[in-house]
């Protein structure tokens, strides 16, 4: 029979094998989940200006369809980044048009944008420095949206056109597409120097 000595030498050894096969799988694991984004990283760098343009029409279309400017823009580059982002998403952003429900204020396509900003570069816990990345992006598609279009207010971008007027849903379409665009711009960047 086996000592106490070779007993705990036994019981000592097996914990450590199984420490170490524990260790080994948690590495594994860790390896398939970078192998995973490095993947979803390389598809969205491989976006190019015409994948952004298909963005573009998608969104439009689906604006034409019945979404409005908000949902259109989170369902064109869901569409266009094959994002693995449940539909609810879209319906989040069913409060931001004409300026969140009608207040007027900020542009429901410059808010969908933003929330698209936020997926790929917002913070998931406290603390996390991403904070400061989704940040700059939004700042940069805030100061872009207001030289291209003019204004961030729904109120003052649409002033003296009716809610459902062929000039006000041609207006939009271009901030919906305008901001498809920008989006999607400022995500092949960001994801391609993050690749590097």
């Amino acid at each position: 029979t086996p000592t106490e000595q070779e007993q705990w030498l036994n019981a000592f050894n097996q914990n450590y094998l199984e420490k170490m096969q524990s260790a080994n799988e948690e590495i594994e694991q860790a390896k398939d989940e970078a192998i995973e984004e490095i993947d979803k990283v390389a598809e969205v760098v491989s976006k190019d200006k015409s994948d952004i343009e298909e963005m573009k029409k998608d969104a439009v279309e689906i604006f034409q369809q019945g979404f409005a400017c908000s949902e259109a823009v989170i369902y064109a580059i869901k569409k266009g980044f094959e994002l693995d982002l449940s539909d609810d998403a879209i319906a989040m952003s069913s409060g931001f048009p004409w300026g969140l429900g009608g207040g007027g204020c900020i542009c429901g396509a410059l808010a969908g944008g933003t929330m698209c900003l936020g997926y790929f570069f917002g913070r998931r816990t406290p603390g996390d420095p991403a904070f400061t990345k989704c940040q700059e992006v939004t700042k940069e598609l805030q100061d872009f949206f207001k030289e291209t279009c003019g204004a961030t207010c729904c109120r003052v971008l649409t002033r003296g056109k009716e809610k459902n007027s062929p000039e006000r849903k041609a207006q939009c379409i271009t901030f919906v597409e305008a901001t498809v665009g920008k989006v999607a711009e400022i995500v092949i960047r960001e994801k391609s120097s993050e690749e590097m």
